[in-house]
């Protein structure tokens, strides 16, 4: 299957005018990982405004995989290792996130994130005694709220 999710990445790629990019593909447990290499401004136009571009790439990926190869299989993108540096900034933003609500006894409202990036948000901040974490909002205008625990208040739920 790896040979195949290659070729089918390379194609697609190279039919939306993308001809130098190194593929790797590396599979744990069931999850493909795609990771592309490309020159820096190449790599700016796969990832996109917050992600956005890589999102729709994987997605399309999974699409087409499925549609030649006939199996649905979990694939992730990764430009150019977006996705880790992402991760530890979106662990950035909720440990500031928490000192200021701490500081301030108030809740903190963080918006523009992706359904993944608010439950990372949400793991990050999941064991810390003093805060909660939960989304609200609809579609593009969902947002997660860190906000202050109240004793004996139970917490809010999470709906991603």
């Amino acid at each position: 299957m790896k040979d195949a999710i290659k070729k089918n990445t390379k194609e697609f790629l190279e039919k939306i005018g993308f001809d130098d990019i190194k593929i790797a593909i590396t599979k744990k447990e069931d999850l493909y990982k795609i990771s592309l290499q490309t020159n820096e401004e190449e790599q700016g136009m796969l990832i996109g405004y917050h992600g956005e571009t890589i999102s729709a790439l994987q997605l399309l990926l999974s699409i087409i995989i499925y549609k030649k190869e006939g199996k649905w299989e979990k694939i992730l993108v990764d430009v150019g290792d977006y996705r880790q540096q992402r991760q530890e900034q979106l662990k950035e933003l909720a440990l500031k996130a928490s000192q200021r609500v701490k500081f301030s006894g108030r809740p903190v409202s963080l918006s523009g994130l992706s359904s993944f990036e608010r439950r990372t948000v949400h793991m990050v901040l999941k064991d810390d005694p003093a805060i909660e974490s939960f989304s609200e909002g609809e579609g593009k205008w969902r947002m997660l709220v860190v906000a202050p625990k109240v004793e004996g208040e139970a917490p809010k739920k999470i709906k991603n």
